[in-house]
């Protein structure tokens, strides 16, 4: 019956390790067992064993996963919406690539200057990717979109009514928060959607940064002759404004995996490795000290 077969499953995975198996580990492959056999589970939960009896329609109305809750509307909203979302921070990126010189004559700024602009929409990626992915699950999904719509907003917003090189900065700042933002919820989210696809799907999404930074390159070829910079870096807005409208459209938002496995975060970080988080920790204050210490002097 579904008990058998799930302590055969263990014993099997014991017999191959012989100085045991993680508690945690049994506990996955019994979950993920359960996942692919509701029927069996159910009437095993039931006392039923192996008999075939069909379960009740209180027995089959028991809670389902917050993936198989959400509606294809809903998968496919969040799914593109996420799309979106990357997209647009490809046309960010190819925008500040091709203002370097117009940027230095309209603020009379330096080439390192320049450099330094392009620079705070690229550093922030990485640290915010990295200290956000801690916090995904705490805040949510809908939550965390909506704070890198936000900032890719404001970035948008800033970058075309700047004056001065301090405010451009902050512009170019915020565009590289966002964009971490963006690359720290959307692999969890769309892995969480499609968890039996998750490779396909997730090749499809990344493909939207390329895929933005082609289309955000057409965009200013075709335009930089007859538009004003600051007109052309408002077509950024469109995909930023889609997206917030597609998220805000979606009613349910699935739940990370590590949550719904009850997954303890020490356990999920024990995964990364001691060597992993020694090179993360090491990159992120290196760089945090290194904008500190070009701020000061």
């Amino acid at each position: 019956d579904s008990g058998a077969v799930i302590e055969g499953i263990v014993e099997a995975m014991s017999e191959a390790a012989p100085n045991g198996i993680p508690d945690r580990l049994i506990g996955r492959t019994k979950m993920n067992w359960t996942q692919a056999h509701p029927v069996a589970t159910l009437s095993l939960r039931d006392g039923q064993g192996g008999s075939g009896q069909t379960p009740t329609t209180q027995q089959a109305s028991l809670p389902m996963s917050e993936r198989d809750s959400l509606s294809g509307r809903d998968q496919k909203f969040l799914f593109w919406a996420s799309f979106l979302a990357l997209a647009a921070a490809g046309f960010g990126f190819v925008f500040r690539v091709m203002l370097p010189d117009i940027w230095g004559k309209e603020f009379n700024i330096t080439a390192q200057e320049v450099g330094g602009l392009a620079g705070a929409a690229l550093w922030p990626i990485a640290i915010t990717m990295i200290l956000f992915s801690l916090l995904v699950d705490r805040i949510g999904y809908k939550r965390s979109m909506f704070c890198a719509f936000a900032l890719q907003a404001v970035s948008v917003i800033l970058t075309v009514a700047t004056r001065d090189v301090a405010l451009l900065w902050w512009a170019c700042f915020f565009a590289g928060l966002g964009h971490g933002v963006v690359e720290a919820v959307i692999n969890p989210l769309c892995a969480s959607i499609y968890r039996d696809q998750k490779s396909k799907m997730l090749n499809i999404l990344h493909a939207s940064w390329p895929g933005g930074i082609v289309g955000g390159g057409c965009i200013y070829l075709l335009t930089y002759q007859s538009m004003s910079w600051r007109i052309i870096f408002l077509f950024m807005l469109l995909p930023v404004i889609a997206y917030g409208v597609m998220f805000f459209m979606c009613r349910r938002f699935p739940v990370d995996e590590r949550v719904e496995a009850n997954v303890p975060m020490g356990d999920m970080l024990r995964e990364f490795g001691g060597l992993g988080a020694f090179l993360a920790i090491t990159f992120l204050f290196y760089e945090i000290a290194n904008q500190i210490h070009m701020a000061s002097g």
